[in-house]
């Protein structure tokens, strides 16, 4: 009954006119995503609720993927569950998070070493059905940024704990599916123009090879799925890209940080940093301590800097209806995280370079303008720990992987 009404009011909301503003205000953007900016020009308080807000924004999501979480919920109380739900699966042991990064770095160079699902798409079809180490020069890494997300998710989410390869041909299949309907969904201008989950057979597909059918959206994999793998992927990737081939390829102790981290998941490798030589030339400004030579960034922060320029959700939207009365027009808002995250009065000339050093000063106005994870009251519950220390296990596997 509550999820027939939630979807009702998304529906009604949904059909009618309205526009789009935006801001990279920090201040403004922390309004916006709580639900609570006044319009401008008569400072009228917005007549929906946060989670009404949220829910008409991302209206799109029940339409297209069948869920029912966080998310889409109008209600906080069935939203707050949900949150609920989500902590303890995400709140690891020390020895999770060791099993969790020696499956995640296994998984990754079996593929290396013995070939990767669907590598023959890129690298010819003798490479994945003989079996044994490719001789292809490239790999797709976009891929196999998705696929091993997705595994580690399902590890994790859903006690799916395999190294088949035909599983692994099934997972990349959804990973796929998930990011081919993410895209259109979220280019679509009206509900009618958004694909329907009950008509899209190859996601429907990809879901009952790994999870079997499900009859309800409240049961539908993708209510874990979707928060925890569609944005955590693309940050794994541009990390490792920047890392491995970007300002990070003349600074080798950025890759041993990262690979040291993933062989050690705990909190105080995470935090620590490693010693670069007197000698060696570091891109960007120096940071010089009492015992010569330079520190070099930790594993968290050049996670945190990952988050910075690449941030998980670039944009975050909301539904403000300024006037009573169910027929009043709303107006869509969107918070630009990406904004907030690059603008240069606040991180400096160099906001749009990747320099994880940035993060030995930190002022409380990039404080204010780092949200990578949302903020009060709808901060993901994976801001803490989960979030930051997982794309460092992914990231660090993966350099792994390829050799650093």
């Amino acid at each position: 009954m509550i999820l027939t009404i939630s979807l009702l009011l998304i529906v009604i909301w949904g059909k009618r006119q309205h526009t789009r503003s935006s801001s990279n205000e920090p201040a403004i953007c922390r309004q916006i995503i709580a639900g609570v900016l006044r319009s401008t020009e008569k400072q009228q308080p917005n007549t929906l609720s946060p989670h009404q807000s949220k829910a008409i924004a991302n209206r799109h999501l029940p339409i297209a993927f069948g869920i029912d979480n966080a998310f889409t919920r109008t209600d906080s109380v069935h939203a707050s569950m949900f949150v609920e739900k989500v902590k303890p699966l995400i709140n690891l042991s020390a020895e999770q998070w060791h099993s969790v990064s020696e499956f995640a770095r296994v998984t990754t160079s079996h593929w290396i070493e013995h070939g990767f699902p669907g590598l023959d798409h890129s690298c010819g079809s003798s490479c994945h059905k003989e079996k044994q180490k490719p001789d292809c020069n490239r790999i797709n890494v976009a891929s196999l940024a998705q696929i091993l997300s997705l595994k580690v998710v399902l590890w994790l989410m859903f006690d799916k704990k395999t190294q088949d390869q035909t599983c692994d041909e099934n997972l990349l299949n959804l990973a796929q599916s998930i990011n081919r309907v993410w895209i259109s969904s979220k280019l679509k201008a009206t509900e009618n123009d958004i694909p329907r989950f009950e008509d899209d057979i190859p996601l429907q597909t990809s879901l009952v090879n790994i999870f079997g059918k499900h009859n309800h959206p409240e049961d539908n994999p993708l209510n874990l799925i979707l928060p925890s793998f569609e944005t955590m992927w693309r940050v794994m990737l541009r990390s490792f890209l920047e890392i491995r081939f970007g300002t990070g390829k003349e600074v080798p102790e950025w890759r041993e940080t990262m690979i040291a981290f993933a062989k050690k998941p705990t909190k105080k490798q995470f935090d620590a940093g490693s010693r670069y030589p007197p000698s060696l030339s570091i891109p960007g400004p120096s940071m010089d301590d009492t015992r010569g030579g330079q520190s070099s960034p930790s594993a968290n922060y050049i996670v945190r800097e990952s988050l910075r320029l690449y941030a998980p959700t670039r944009h975050v939207h909301r539904a403000y209806q300024w006037n009573q009365g169910t027929g009043a027009s709303h107006e869509m808002m969107s918070a630009d995280i990406e904004g907030c995250h690059t603008m240069s009065d606040i991180w400096g000339s160099d906001a749009d370079r990747f320099n994880p050093k940035r993060w030995f000063v930190f002022t409380p106005a990039q404080g204010d303008a780092f949200m990578p994870f949302g903020c009060p009251p709808f901060e993901c519950p994976a801001k803490p720990t989960f979030g930051p220390r997982m794309v460092g296990v992914l990231v660090g596997s993966l350099l792994t992987a390829v050799g650093g």
